[in-house]
């Protein structure tokens, strides 16, 4: 891990990403190799599967206090029922096609029903705008807040519910949903007796410097999320650079691998692609530079 590291400082480097801390980006961040202003991800056309979110809501215990929280702006209206930001157990925020907002969570149970079930009446989210929603459990009382905010983030209109918790469980199994819908999500975090636990975007996310898609790394490479489907990670490295590639790649550092498509800049993995680094020069490196790299 030091010798790339220590490889990403050369000049000529546009690229070197690991899978460390869920993707970094190790390389200066210049003009010519990375966007200086971000492009929020539009979820419509780049919808994205919640496997680390899952997992981490998944493991708050039973006696745990905990928040829930997502601040999103819809580019235009919803037009149907929106997951937000993944539907079944252990939490659930489903927005029907009228903007309701529905929270479900399988951390307790509030009275007649099987497991947390809570709503906000009179409030909808079903208009292009930026919306905050934010549920927790503290003790035995669970809470649901929804407010509207401006450009700056102040709040237009909000309101909120609550109940009695009158049992606490631990969670079931997270599913792993996917988030489609005409918008992006400015911020989330989760929250375990006062801690944070899990945050969006990371700082690469939030300058589009690199994009996964049916990934996972939690293992400490890159490899795919469902073992028998292949997966991408799409960088902002120009388009079309001709200079050298190095990946270390199931094992072992590959140059110029097949995987890599130029045009888009763009890893295409197999299902079976384990990838633990990734470099990208602006130059074509000689025999001797590649062989540092072993």
């Amino acid at each position: 891990m030091t010798a790339i590291i220590n490889a990403s400082r050369d000049p000529d480097c546009l690229m070197c990403l690991t899978a460390h801390a869920d993707g970094s980006w190790w390389s200066p961040l210049r003009p010519d190799s990375a966007p200086w202003i971000s492009t929020p991800r539009n979820f419509l056309s780049e919808p994205m599967r919640w496997y680390e979110l899952s997992d981490v809501a998944g493991s708050i215990d039973s006696g745990d206090d905990f928040t829930v929280c997502f601040r999103t702006k819809w580019f235009s209206h919803p037009g149907g029922a929106t997951w937000l930001p993944f539907g079944n157990s252990p939490y659930d925020f489903r927005i029907n096609s009228q903007g309701s907002i529905y929270w479900y969570c399988s951390a307790g149970r509030t009275a007649g029903q099987a497991q947390i079930s809570m709503m906000v009446p009179g409030f909808s989210v079903n208009t292009a705008g930026i919306y905050e929603i934010r549920a927790s459990v503290t003790g035995d009382i669970a809470a649901l807040y929804v407010a509207e905010l401006d450009d700056s983030g102040h709040v237009l209109r909000s309101a909120s519910s609550q109940a009695t918790v009158v049992e606490r469980q631990a969670p079931t199994g997270a599913a792993y949903m996917v988030s489609q819908f005409p918008g992006t999500i400015l911020e989330a975090w989760i929250t375990r007796n006062g801690r944070r636990i899990w945050s969006y975007p990371s700082h690469a996310e939030y300058l589009r410097l690199f994009t996964r898609s049916a990934m996972r790394t939690d293992r400490g490479v890159f490899e795919a999320a469902n073992p028998a489907a292949p997966w991408t990670l799409k960088t902002a490295v120009p388009a079309g650079n001709a200079g050298t590639v190095l990946t270390k790649l199931n094992g072992a550092v590959v140059t110029n691998p097949a995987q890599w498509n130029r045009s888009t800049a763009t890893f295409h993995g197999a299902a079976g692609d384990r990838l633990e680094w990734l470099y990208v020069s602006g130059k074509a490196l000689t025999a001797g530079q590649i062989a540092g790299f072993q």
